[in-house]
């Protein structure tokens, strides 16, 4: 947005962009089932508190402030594609636990 002509965008960009809106859509959405735990504990409220934290590190590399070492977007993923599968996987084990903690039903 700060600079169209320069950055063109890429498939690959827009694709997280959108399947993480809709993950954090989903994700505050389904959080709401916590209000269903009798007793808050500190160990619960740190592990919602990581997994917010998690979801920004996703999200933080999908606008970054400057690319300068870096002509165009498909470079820049692909620089980063490790870590942000890496990430993507902590994530999904996380909201495995995040599932069992909010109950089956």
């Amino acid at each position: 947005m700060e600079h169209p002509g320069k950055n063109k965008a890429y498939w690959v960009h827009l694709f997280w962009v959108f399947f993480l809106f809709l993950y954090l859509i989903h994700f505050w959405w389904w959080e709401f089932r916590l209000e269903s735990v009798p007793q808050w504990t500190f160990p619960l409220y740190l592990f919602v508190a990581v997994y917010a934290v998690l979801l920004y590190l996703l999200c933080a590399p999908l606008f970054p402030e400057q690319m300068g070492d870096y002509d165009r977007f498909d470079s820049y993923f692909d620089s980063r594609r490790k870590w942000m599968f890496a990430a993507l996987a902590a994530l999904f084990a996380v909201d495995v636990l995040d599932t069992v903690i909010k109950g089956t039903a």
